[in-house]
């Protein structure tokens, strides 16, 4: 599915922008070029899974850890992560504005903005209901993505029978290879999959921004989830919203929309990185929007979990949160979105267990260490060390094991030594979009099991917490050059998944 990472180094151009982690991607290398298996970009608008390492994926850019330029992404390819470029989504840019089958439960610790008139007032913590509901979850966690990427498929313009039909198929396929638990795109760019009062309906459910689908496609999503004992976590970009046009055409009633005509708000509330309005975390309004439209969804769903990944601070540029730092007295501007990006997650944390404590919740980083501190200012060694900010932790580990700059291994062994809170599970992120790609080391191309062995290795660390796959239609709908590796990696993971 689950895409897991990627950004910063070049300009992809921008085709498809709407969730997760994504286009035919030609991997290129630092030492050679690879054709990757088709994989579409997360967004119609610049959505590119931008990774760096010596490893890339023509929507998913991968480059070495010197590198030190951002990148814009144009097309949200795949959910990578090396260096910069190689995370799964946020757009970088230098540009200026414009079962085991055994059920786990965890239950941890507790969290307007100015008040807005409007139609349909948004949802805030005193009109958002607890939920009793008991969220399944287990001791090994065997995830698969599934993103708004496959939403464009199997949901836009179709009818609820045809919808439901393909949720099924979907579902089936999973269980069959022996996974548990899903992570499904609900919200991928400050839009959604579900009935929100804080968010307009999905493009990507009829092809119109705010269009009323006529049903709702995330209570199918849910039910046919549990109705076979899968363990479901609402995948939501927290930061990410749509792009100019989309924005133009919701209602007045949302916030977005409200902050999007306040010249006050305006570059500040929700600022413009390279057409895609992103909320800045840096202000406790949109930090309580976003921390509203999560209990939202626990509210209404009996979902088993929430699911963020990696797309936090879009660009190191000074211009995204310049009017926040100056008014902070902070002198570290790096410190300073470090301490801002885990304010929104131990406020997600929080909140999150105030609605249902059962609900478990996780982030997917990027694989690169030092990336996530350089670029996106995830402090993914507090999350891991303290109690309040996770439950699971899921990095795109997507390099293969003769990677020269992240070798499968020694970043494998450098997330076991960083988790040390024993209340936080670690899951690795697998990059199934890669198999049968061509890349300098050929094992990508050769290699007929190299996910399995990358589970083995896994499953000898005291650490193991499962694997998760970005994403579902890499190995259900293979394009025709990868399919025969596909099929093959698929059957040895089925042997050991099941």
């Amino acid at each position: 599915m689950k895409a897991t990472a990627i950004l910063l180094s070049l300009l992809l151009t921008t085709s498809i922008l709407t969730s997760c982690s994504k286009i035919d991607n030609s991997l290129e290398t630092s030492s050679g070029s690879q054709t990757s298996q088709t994989l579409q970009a997360e967004n119609p608008v610049p959505d590119t899974e931008i990774q760096t390492t010596s490893e890339t994926t023509t929507t998913v850019l991968e480059t070495t850890s010197e590198q030190t330029t951002t990148t814009v992404k144009a097309t949200e390819t795949v959910k990578d992560t090396t260096t910069l470029a190689e995370t799964t989504k946020p757009p970088v840019t230098t540009k200026a504005p414009v079962t085991t089958t055994k059920p786990v439960t965890t239950t941890k610790p507790v969290t307007t903005t100015k008040p807005v008139t409007t139609t349909a007032p948004p949802a805030t913590t005193a009109n958002i209901s607890a939920n009793t509901y008991k969220a399944l979850n287990f001791q090994e966690q065997k995830g698969m993505w599934i993103s708004y990427l496959e939403f464009q498929n199997i949901l836009k313009g179709k009818s609820k029978e045809q919808f439901t039909a393909s949720v099924k198929k979907m579902y089936d396929n999973c269980k069959s290879m022996g996974i548990n638990t899903v992570y499904v795109h609900a919200r991928s760019h400050s839009d959604a999959f579900y009935k929100s009062d804080l968010f307009p309906w999905s493009k990507n459910c009829t092809g119109t921004i705010g269009a009323d689908p006529g049903f709702d496609p995330f209570q199918i999503l849910v039910d046919e989830a549990h109705n076979r004992g899968l363990s479901i976590h609402a995948w939501i970009n927290p930061l990410r919203g749509m792009n100019d046009a989309d924005i133009k055409n919701i209602s007045d009633k949302y916030l977005m929309k409200q902050w999007y005509n306040d010249s006050s708000k305006n570059g500040k509330y929700i600022v413009n990185v390279d057409g895609v309005w992103y909320l800045s975390p840096a202000y406790k309004e949109t930090r309580n929007l976003i921390v509203n439209g999560v209990k939202e969804i626990i509210s209404k769903y009996n979902v088993d979990g929430i699911h963020i990944d990696d797309y936090f601070y879009p660009t190191t540029e000074n211009y995204f949160d310049q009017s926040a730092f100056s008014q902070s007295g902070s002198s570290n501007r790096s410190q300073w979105r470090l301490d801002i990006v885990s304010g929104m997650v131990k406020e997600l944390y929080s909140g999150i267990k105030a609605t249902n404590p059962s609900v478990v919740f996780g982030v997917s980083p990027q694989g690169n260490i030092s990336n996530n501190y350089s670029f996106q200012y995830a402090d993914v060694r507090k999350w891991t060390s303290q109690n309040g900010y996770l439950d699971y932790i899921v990095p795109q580990i997507y390099f293969g094991f003769n990677n020269k700059t992240q070798p499968y291994e020694t970043n494998l062994k450098s997330w076991c030594d960083m988790v040390t809170n024993p209340n936080v599970k670690l899951v690795v992120g697998l990059a199934a979009y890669k198999i049968g790609t061509v890349e300098s080391t050929g094992e990508w191309k050769n290699d007929k099991r190299i996910l399995a062995r990358q589970i083995e290795t896994f499953r000898k660390s005291n650490k193991y917490g499962g694997a998760a796959f970005f994403r579902y239609e890499s190995l259900f709908s293979p394009s025709s050059g990868v399919a025969t590796q596909i099929n093959a990696e698929l059957s040895e993971l089925k042997a050991i998944l099941n």
